[in-house]
């Protein structure tokens, strides 16, 4: 009898329990080519997963290809593409699988947004989310993929917060709206007075919550009583950065973007008046791989990252971070180089004209003083011209070598 009462006990109790069984995770597949790490898929994941909702990440590249019979097994694919080549290169393997599937999707970055199996208005919400980006967006994100999937109202929800499009940060994920803003962080932290260094960065660094190198640059800076901060702004304006530099009188530019529309960037270079330092990110290997490294910066990335911003005006490339676990860190050393720099070029900018001291160094062959030759130019007279212009009117060491 106590057999078949247990039985009995077990019959009534599994139903009960299977009823209140938490749902199976909602799946989203996000599809990228390499250029987006791994470790932007990690972030998301985590803030998802409490709410039932896990990120993978699919990388297409010629070294890898999707499962058989993908997309089964989400419940929604997200195409992660920033760039138009991310676009080209992602919907040449994607696009016949999901066109010919059931499963949702969304293509985000790179263009106009573009989806499939959704209705326009949840494919809005969703890209809003996810475009955006940040803890608040992605948190609320994964709420409504749940109210989404079991048909709950979506009223009560936020909609998503907006990255601008020029904008600033101080610290963080969390960004700043005007220079107004900005101003009266530097209040609140006591550094209104000291010089000040904007570093150009793209809005997808605060969206895709990936900040460990520019936080670390910011800090390396509070170190040295220098006010860092990162800026982003609209690369298709010819006057972008100055528009979001209004107000603010900056020392140094550090730019840590691929920019755009270089024309444009070489005019305000000019127009602004001050060094530009190109910093660099090691994507192939961690801080380790690098510093074994037989060149500090791959023949691959030569022409993109330090001949074309030579053009601008940018100078003095250095490689500030490096990819481990997926993610851009800083490599400790050379963010306190590059920190250091920008403090001796801070105090020399604020040095009177008459107070400088000019050191030229200059290569020749055969070495010695007696010979200054430069394909025939003058460079005795050429020197006298730059010291002129720098307002000095003499050259107070010159060495050759």
């Amino acid at each position: 009898m106590r057999s078949g009462w247990t039985w009995l006990l077990l019959g009534w109790l599994m139903p009960a329990a299977l009823a209140h069984a938490e749902p199976a995770p909602l799946q989203v597949d996000v599809v990228s080519s390499s250029f987006v790490l791994p470790g932007k898929i990690a972030r998301l994941d985590a803030l998802g997963a409490p709410a039932g909702v896990r990120f993978r990440q699919r990388v297409v590249d010629p070294a890898t290809a999707l499962p058989d019979g993908w997309p089964a097994g989400s419940d929604l694919v997200l195409l992660d593409t920033p760039r138009p080549a991310d676009v080209e290169q992602v919907m040449a393997v994607v696009e016949a699988p999901l066109q010919n599937g059931k499963v949702p999707w969304l293509r985000v970055g790179g263009g106009a947004p573009a989806s499939g199996q959704l209705p326009a208005e949840v494919a809005r919400r969703i890209a809003g989310y996810y475009g955006n980006g940040g803890e608040a967006n992605i948190r609320t994100l994964a709420a409504y993929l749940q109210a989404w999937r079991s048909d709950a109202g979506t009223d009560g929800l936020p909609l998503p917060q907006v990255l601008p499009a020029t904008g600033y940060s101080t610290a963080g994920s969390q960004w700043l709206d005007s220079p107004h803003a900005l101003q009266a962080q530097w209040q609140r932290d006591n550094q209104a007075t000291w010089p000040k260094v904007a570093v150009l960065i793209s809005g997808s660094m605060l969206s895709g919550m990936q900040t460990q190198v520019l936080d670390a640059l910011i800090e390396a800076g509070r170190a040295r009583r220098i006010a860092l901060f990162g800026v982003w702004f609209d690369a298709a304006a010819d006057d972008g950065l100055q528009q979001a530099l209004r107000g603010i009188e900056v020392d140094a530019l550090v730019n840590l973007t691929h920019l755009q529309n270089g024309s444009a960037r070489a005019a305000e270079f000019s127009t602004l008046d001050v060094p530009v330092l190109q910093a660099l990110n090691h994507r192939q290997g961690d801080a380790d791989d690098w510093r074994a490294a037989t060149t500090g910066i791959p023949m691959a990335t030569l022409a993109t990252f330090v001949a074309v911003p030579e053009a601008w005006g940018a100078s003095d490339p250095i490689v500030v971070s490096a990819n481990a676990r997926g993610e851009l860190q800083p490599i400790p050393e050379q963010i306190d180089a590059l920190a250091a720099k920008l403090q001796r070029l801070a105090a020399l900018r604020h040095t009177a004209a008459a107070d400088k001291r000019v050191a030229l160094l200059f290569w020749n062959a055969p070495d010695g003083e007696r010979n200054l030759s430069a394909s025939h130019l003058n460079v005795p007279r050429s020197i006298e011209a730059l010291a002129a212009t720098a307002g000095t009117g003499r050259v107070f060491d010159a060495r050759g070598g």
